[in-house]
């Protein structure tokens, strides 16, 4: 399994942090509900789970270490 980490930075929102795991992307959904303005990221996930999405542990840098 290959994983690394891609940081989304634009003038028009904070950055975003991406997951690639084995090229495809996995979003952080706490970046993505910050710049949608959604204070409940919990409720986001369980949201998103309910569509049988899964998720996966997250590297802590963008080297993954």
């Amino acid at each position: 399994m290959n994983i690394h980490m891609k940081i989304f930075r634009s003038q028009h929102f904070d950055p975003l942090r991406v997951v690639m795991l084995d090229d495809e992307p996995w979003y952080i959904v706490t970046d993505i509900c910050r710049t949608l303005g959604y204070g409940n990221a919990t409720k986001a996930v369980r949201l998103v789970r309910q569509g049988g999405k899964s998720n996966i542990p997250s590297p802590t840098s963008p080297s993954g270490g």
